[in-house]
């Protein structure tokens, strides 16, 4: 809150007079000058590895989730291999033969 003592009421009038002798006082022109109309055009290509798309995305998966990029592969390999009994099993149950049980 401000002291009544040092509030003081402005119109609009006296605030643009303000506004424009701050303008007229305080801005700068800034020139910039190039010796010659030719220039360099420089291109910057990011070229990135397989390895460091990896090592990228396994520093972003420990980063936000705890996960190594070795479990994460590890639980794909599990998935898969569920997967793929489960389907030896629809395909057991179609032919009446017996599935095979071992996950090892």
């Amino acid at each position: 809150m401000i002291p009544n003592n040092l509030r003081t009421e402005v119109d609009a009038s006296q605030l643009m007079w303000m506004c424009r002798k701050v303008l007229a006082e305080d801005l700068a022109l800034v020139r910039v000058e190039v010796a010659s109309d030719r220039y360099r055009r420089h291109a910057k290509t990011v070229r990135v590895t397989a390895m460091e798309k990896v090592a990228s995305f396994g520093g972003t998966l420990g980063l936000f989730t705890g996960m190594s990029f070795i479990s994460f592969v590890e639980i794909l390999y599990w998935m898969a291999k569920y997967v793929g009994l489960q389907l030896t099993a629809i395909k057991a149950v179609s032919t009446k033969t017996a599935p095979p049980i071992s996950l090892a």
